[in-house]
C-alpha cells in the first residue's frame, strides 16, 4: 500500500466521519494538528481515528507512536502507517 493510498483512505473517513472539509484534505494542510483550530478534532475523535487506522490496516500502532503528538496530523499518521506496515512485513 503506497502512502498516497493511505493517505486518500484517510481523507475519506476524515470527510466522512468528522465532516472535514474536503479543502483541508490537501498537502498544504499535510502537517497541521488535527486538534488544532483548523480540523477541531477532539481526543475522542483521535481515538476513533486510531481505532479506524488500525482496522483498516489490520496493525497495531506502538504506544510510542502515540506519545508527544505523534498521532496528530495527516502526515504523521501516514508515517506511522507506513513504517507500522513495513515492520509487519519484515517480521
Amino acid at each position: 500500500m503506497t502512502k498516497c493510498d493511505i493517505t486518500a483512505m484517510l481523507h475519506h473517513f476524515l470527510h466522512d466521519k468528522f465532516c472535514v472539509d474536503k479543502s483541508l484534505l490537501t498537502d498544504a494542510h499535510v502537517d497541521a494538528p488535527l486538534t488544532g483550530r483548523s480540523f477541531n478534532l477532539t481526543g475522542r475523535d483521535l481515538v476513533y481515528l486510531l481505532a479506524f487506522v488500525q482496522d483498516s490496516f489490520q496493525i497495531e500502532i506502538p504506544g510510542i507512536a502515540l506519545a508527544d503528538d505523534g498521532f496528530n496530523s495527516i502526515a504523521s499518521i501516514v508515517r506511522i502507517v507506513t513504517q507500522t506496515l513495513a515492520a509487519k512485513e519484515t517480521a
